[in-house]
């Protein structure tokens, strides 16, 4: 049996045609995801429409000094389980983990599957990580809940966070051995 070669201009444009198909075969699933998505949006955008029109005909009926106006947005994440949600999930979660350090990137990814928290964006995701998340770790900090810590890794020193333990630090043993070193010289 004799085979014949396919020229290279042949080959080319089959392999191109194939490679086109299968990024068009991508898209088509990308796009079936986003349009229920959108349907998804859509449907909450009505809902809160709804609501929205309710609240402000009772704000009229309830009070004559208020206005919509006064009303500022704030950003509310009913799924982490309500205020102070976070801040027991970052003591639960490095307690847990005890001694160990955890990166915030894998703190805040481990937290948003745990309270299947989703981002549209990734500019969504990084105000809230800038403005609620990394923000609650300092304040754990300077209640003295939560240390951070420089790990050398990939040549690059990273900031990590860690419980802060009962144990005494170096600065703490020396404070006390010079105590009991002024004790031992008092000593008659």
């Amino acid at each position: 049996m004799t085979q014949t070669k396919t020229p290279a201009t042949e080959k080319w444009l089959l392999n191109e045609i194939a490679r086109i198909k299968g990024e068009q075969a991508k898209l088509d699933a990308q796009r079936a995801v986003l349009k229920e998505q959108l349907a998804h949006i859509e449907a909450l955008c009505k809902e809160h429409t709804r609501m929205l029109q309710a609240l402000k005909a009772t704000l009229t009926v309830v009070s004559k000094g208020a206005t919509v106006e006064l009303a500022r947005v704030v950003r509310a994440h009913r799924e982490i389980g309500g205020r102070g949600a976070l801040v027991g999930w970052l003591k639960a979660h490095l307690e847990g983990v005890s001694p160990a350090s955890v990166s915030e990137q894998v703190l805040m990814d481990r937290f948003c599957a745990s309270a299947r928290m989703r981002f549209w964006t990734d500019a969504e995701r990084e105000e809230y990580f800038n403005n609620t998340f990394r923000s609650q770790l300092r304040r754990l900090k300077r209640q003295g809940v939560l240390e951070q810590v420089d790990v050398y890794v990939g040549g690059r020193y990273r900031s990590q966070w860690r419980w802060r333990s009962a144990t005494a630090t170096l600065a703490q043993l020396r404070e006390k051995a010079g105590l009991v070193a002024e004790q031992e010289q008092a000593w008659p």
